[in-house]
């Protein structure tokens, strides 16, 4: 019997479409950019979901938000949100059983401290986020790194787990491997999707960056072979 966990959000609400990784397979209309976030959301707030215009979109939503168990935030990165400690406590008054924010979790490493980690760590705790790290071929993140992220997530009480996307078990085997050291219990499977049909539809909505509600996440055309917008300049990325 699979007891890996599982993730079947009620609610996705997209935090920002800026990422600062140009991940390969990637299928969101991410904006690659290492700008920094302040300085991208006073020059392009379109790239960030609003606080208030987050509050309108669930107030509209609000004879279903009793069903919601499990809400899901996500970007780009949404850790690139310099307001992402105010969307998750607005969030946190919904009484989720589960909230999750799911990222590459790198803002985490030695050396890549933000202005804002601090205050971001603590809205974490008090919402009880769950912090769903991506690991996989696809991310490209170490074991090394991986044990890392988890440590100060530790230290902070903030719950976690990994998620592992691959299009086939043999795949996800390999990342398992390399992370045995976790419980089966905050382990992801999800499967690597090639068209925007298979992709994740939660069971109520989507919150869009620019406040409106939709049934599915976004995506680009065809994120097989379409490239990744970008704001100059560019910033290769790894």
């Amino acid at each position: 019997m699979n007891s890996n966990r599982r993730f079947a959000p009620d609610l996705i609400v997209e935090a920002t479409s800026v990422c600062d990784r140009q991940c390969p397979g990637c299928y969101a209309p991410n904006v690659v950019s290492r700008e920094s976030p302040l300085k991208l959301l006073a020059e392009r707030p379109d790239l960030f979901l609003a606080p208030e215009r987050l509050e309108e979109a669930l107030l509209k939503l609000s004879p279903a938000s009793l069903n919601w168990q499990t809400i899901g935030v996500r970007g780009g990165e949404p850790t690139r949100h310099p307001r992402l400690p105010d969307l998750l406590r607005c969030l946190g008054k919904h009484s989720p059983a589960t909230l999750y924010l799911e990222t590459h979790g790198r803002w985490l490493l030695a050396g890549s401290e933000s202005d804002n980690q601090q205050s971001l760590l603590e809205a974490m705790r008090d919402t009880r986020t769950v912090i769903k790290i991506s690991f996989d071929q696809m991310h490209g993140l170490s074991p090394m790194a991986l044990r890392e992220i988890t440590g100060v997530l530790d230290r902070h009480a903030i719950d976690w787990c990994v998620a592992i996307t691959e299009a086939r078990e043999a795949a996800f085997m390999i990342a398992r491997i390399l992370c045995d050291w976790i419980s089966d219990d905050q382990i992801i499977f999800q499967e690597k999707v090639t068209t925007a049909q298979r992709l994740i539809r939660p069971h109520s909505a989507v919150i869009r960056t620019n406040g409106q509600i939709a049934s599915e996440v976004s995506t680009r055309i065809d994120f097989q072979v379409s490239e990744v917008p970008t704001l100059p300049p560019l910033v290769a990325c790894p």
